[in-house]
C-alpha cells in the first residue's frame, strides 16, 4: 500500500475541531483558514500554514488540555501524528504526513522511533508510514 499525502486533511481537521472549540457560530475561523488552504499552491505554502496553526495552539492556548488530548485522539484514530509532535519536530510532522517516497529519510523515522519522547501513538504513526512506504 502506498502512502497517501494527508496534509491537506490534517489542516482541515486541525481547523475545524479548533474552530468547534471557539463556538464561533458565524465559522469566520474556519471559512478564513479552509480558504487559506485552499488557495495553497503547493505542500509547501501548506506547510507553512500548518506550522502557522501548530504555532497558535501553543501560543495562544486556544484549548485546554482536555481538549487537546481529545483532539490528538481524533488524530491518532486518522494515523496522523499528535500536535504535540508537530509543535516539537514540524519536519518530521510534515515527513510522516506526506504521501513521498521516504529514500533517505528512512534513517530519519528509524531514529524517530528509538526517541524516548516520542509518544506512544506517534510512534504507532512512524512505524506505519515505514510499513507503507517499505510495500
Amino acid at each position: 500500500m502506498s502512502p497517501v499525502n494527508s496534509l491537506v486533511p490534517y489542516c482541515e481537521a486541525l481547523v475545524r475541531f479548533i474552530a468547534v472549540q471557539m463556538l464561533d457560530p458565524h465559522r469566520y475561523f474556519e471559512q478564513k483558514l479552509l480558504g487559506e488552504l485552499a488557495q495553497c499552491a503547493n505542500d509547501e505554502a501548506r506547510a507553512t500554514l500548518l506550522a502557522r496553526l501548530v504555532q497558535w495552539l501553543g501560543t495562544e492556548r486556544l484549548l485546554t488540555d482536555a481538549q487537546r488530548d481529545q483532539l490528538d485522539c481524533r488524530l491518532a484514530r486518522e494515523g496522523w501524528p499528535s500536535t504535540a509532535l508537530a509543535e516539537r519536530d514540524p519536519e518530521l510532522t510534515l515527513l510522516l504526513l506526506s504521501g513521498a517516497s521516504l529514500g533517505p529519510d528512512r534513517a530519519r523515522l528509524q531514529r524517530a522511533l528509538a526517541d524516548e519522547g516520542l509518544g506512544t501513538a506517534d510512534r504507532g504513526v512512524v512505524q506505519a508510514r515505514l510499513q507503507a512506504s517499505a510495500d
